[in-house]
């Protein structure tokens, strides 16, 4: 299938779903004789958002390191794009997949518009170009009133919006025939409410345009909001993977967790609403 996407004023077409973006098969992690991530396999589709939940410890980060090529499997291998991710040259990989740690420190005094450009670094687009994509990419992220502060004199909240609008700017465009895939771990950790579901609706939206998107996220609720599939991880094992309707089970949730859960729907969506 093939859909077409707008990006501001330009338009890409033939990105193909036919196969998962990224593909993680049989895939383990271990640290001597401690596994951090036991054998699992999972896919990112092209177009939809992929949510990561679980406990502390329970290997998310692991995860998104190994779905990003920054750690290598033990066991296992990574597909990005139809090829083994080891196989993409590292400019190659920094042209259509960007990644979110949960920290991203900084200390040299770059004003916040500069660091938003790091994320052109990639492409070789010319200066007017980068500047429109830095442009879009800060008002997407609700940052643009932030591009003259130096970065260092923001707040966590506003750096971490800084830092989400580098991303956007680095996955902006799509080659042909290759969709983007953003990996975010943690992204509304800083955040207030408001821009908690700001930002979800962003990379929503990046969903919608056709981008593949896989992030780590502690709130069960805006899990349930924007996910396409659920992926829920428990001492490294993934304990279940699919819709959002089969994984967020209060029996399931209490057992990983140790909370009793329960279910409801949501007044305004209609969507899972969890409480404990």
């Amino acid at each position: 299938m093939a859909i077409d996407i707008q990006i501001g004023d330009k338009q890409t077409s033939d990105i193909h779903t036919n196969e998962p973006l990224l593909n993680l098969a049989n895939v383990e992690y271990r640290v001597g004789d401690k596994a951090l991530v036991r054998p699992l396999s999972c896919e990112v589709l092209a177009g939809q958002v992929s949510v990561l939940l679980g406990p502390n410890g329970a290997g998310k980060t692991t995860l998104l390191k190994l779905a990003s090529g920054e750690l290598t499997p033990t066991a296992g291998r990574v597909h990005f794009q139809g090829r083994q991710l080891a196989e993409h040259s590292l400019s190659e990989r920094a042209q259509s997949l960007a990644v979110l740690p949960q920290s991203s420190p900084l200390n040299f005094p770059f004003l916040s518009e500069e660091v938003v450009l790091l994320g052109r670094t990639p492409h070789s687009t010319g200066a007017r170009m980068d500047a429109d994509i830095v442009n879009q990419a800060l008002l997407l992220a609700d940052a643009e009133h932030l591009r003259s502060q130096a970065y260092t004199q923001l707040s966590g909240g506003e750096q971490q919006r800084v830092q989400l609008a580098r991303i956007f700017a680095q996955v902006w465009q799509m080659q042909p025939g290759k969709a983007n895939l953003l990996i975010l771990d943690e992204p509304t950790s800083a955040l207030d409410f408001a821009h908690q579901r700001l930002i979800l609706q962003a990379l929503r939206d990046k969903a919608d345009q056709g981008c593949g998107v896989l992030l780590a996220l502690h709130d069960l609720n805006l899990a349930a909001a924007f996910a396409d599939q659920v992926l829920l991880m428990d001492k490294g094992v993934l304990r279940a993977y699919g819709s959002v309707a089969e994984v967020l089970q209060p029996p399931l949730l209490s057992e990983v967790f140790g909370l009793e859960f329960y279910r409801m729907d949501h007044p305004g969506t209609g969507k899972p609403l969890l409480v404990y």
